[in-house]
């Protein structure tokens, strides 16, 4: 690796050290997710769901729908139900996005769409399951969960610790379920080169430049070739400040066409007066895209606490440390949040820690972790470019594993639970199953 792409650094942000590495199976129909509403109820598979209307066509009036669909990622699918009923992308919404790999159904809502419209739809594997008219949209974060059925080798061994706290839930006949760490899933750090979170880390260091050359020329984990080829080269210049005009445009013409963000960087670097403008480049890329690598390496930090406490037996709330009840569903009780002494918690609350940011009152495991990698709270108000800064926020450090059942079957077994939203499957299968 080039000076310019630090191993220390890629050692010193590994992401291999979290249990959060756990291979998804191949077909859809292994991943099945069912969205879990505001109001507690599971919006099945193959199952109608219909709701009272609430609002009649007017000039602003929305459309709820329930939908069911393979091998469908949320915006994609909401983009092809705008093509056909020619009508533009900013007309949907929806609560929580779902895996693409996966039928998984969940509710969304289009503004100003009537129900004879939508019914004329003809869409290869989505659904609708039903529809019903509403005041207002469906917003991000209106469910309070997902149930997940996933199927896996039988040759994959549940952990002896995860059958036994099956058991005694059901002796005592809880209902919460388990619980485990709530790690951040490894999509959190990007597709399939695991770097969001080191782009992100520049970014707060102020290192642009940096931050672009690792989105560009990165290659670790890569899986398409013309890609690993493309990078390969990019490397070979060893660093960013190394390539001129003549260069950039060399490179652009030899870029694979579905790098097109990374054509767009390039492009603004290409200008001569743009040599070295690396904000402004950056600034050319979507707003949810940049906010991504800022929310990886917050997902890092925050992996990284919970890694360090449970190898300190430390998850009960440390003093003033912050917690939240549990609501009726068994989930995490965001309304009900109070600080709790450490000589008073209890064990029907969650301990909340910090998602950090430029606000956040810190810990000193946080205080440990942000000095060994060299930065402070402070470097999350990005001055230079300000719409990425971020005051933090919270997490519980556990989340409950809901209703876990495990059916052993001829060739493999199947794995339900239910988990809060925000949580990740991936992650929780990664701690149920004996893994590398």
């Amino acid at each position: 690796m080039n000076k310019f792409l630090s191993d220390y650094l890629e050692d010193k942000l590994s992401v291999s050290k979290f249990p959060i590495f756990w291979d998804k199976p191949n077909n859809c129909e292994d991943f099945i997710v069912e969205e879990i509403t505001n109001d507690g109820h599971l919006i099945e598979l193959n199952k109608r769901y219909q709701k009272q209307d609430s609002a009649i066509p007017n000039k602003k009036f929305h459309l709820h729908f329930a939908m069911q669909k393979t091998n469908w990622s949320t915006n994609d699918a909401l983009r092809a139900i705008t093509r056909q009923l020619r009508i533009g992308k900013k007309r949907y919404s929806y609560a929580g996005t779902k895996d693409k790999h996966a039928i998984s159904t969940q509710v969304a809502s289009l503004f100003a769409v009537r129900k004879q419209d939508m019914e004329r739809l003809r869409i290869k594997d989505i659904t609708i399951l039903g529809m019903w008219y509403e005041n207002d949209k469906i917003r991000m974060g209106d469910l309070i969960g997902n149930r997940f059925t996933i199927t896996i080798n039988r040759a994959h061994k549940i952990r002896e610790e995860v059958l036994k706290k099956i058991e005694d839930g059901k002796n005592k006949k809880r209902k919460q379920g388990i619980f485990l760490p709530n790690y951040f899933g490894l999509q959190r750090f990007g597709s399939s080169r695991h770097n969001t979170h080191i782009i992100g880390y520049h970014i707060l260091k102020g290192e642009f430049d940096k931050a672009i050359w690792n989105y560009l020329a990165y290659q670790k984990g890569e899986t398409n070739e013309k890609a690993i080829e493309f990078r390969k080269i990019l490397v070979g210049y060893d660093e960013i400040h190394n390539i001129n005009e003549r260069h950039w445009n060399k490179l652009i013409r030899e870029c694979p066409k579905h790098l097109r963000y990374e054509k767009i960087l390039m492009s603004h670097l290409a200008k001569p007066t743009r040599r070295n403008d690396f904000v402004n480049a950056l600034k050319k890329l979507p707003r949810g895209i940049l906010l991504m690598f800022i929310h990886a390496i917050q997902s890092w930090i925050f992996n990284e606490e919970i890694r360090r406490r449970i190898n300190d037996d430390n998850i009960t709330p440390l003093e003033n440390e912050k917690t939240c009840g549990i609501d009726s569903f068994g989930f995490p009780d965001i309304s009900n949040i109070i600080k709790t002494p450490k000589s008073n918690v209890s064990n029907t609350r969650f301990t909340l820690v910090n998602i950090i940011g430029y606000t956040s009152k810190i810990n000193n495991y946080e205080k440990s972790i942000l000095d060994e990698i060299g930065i402070s709270t402070n470097d999350f108000k990005i001055k230079k470019m300000p719409e990425l800064s971020s005051k933090g926020t919270m997490r519980t450090l556990t989340t409950p594993v809901i209703g876990l059942e495990i059916t052993n079957e001829e060739n493999n077994s199947k794995v339900r639970f239910s988990l809060p939203s925000g949580s990740y499957a991936t992650s929780i299968m990664a701690q149920l199953i004996q893994t590398r």
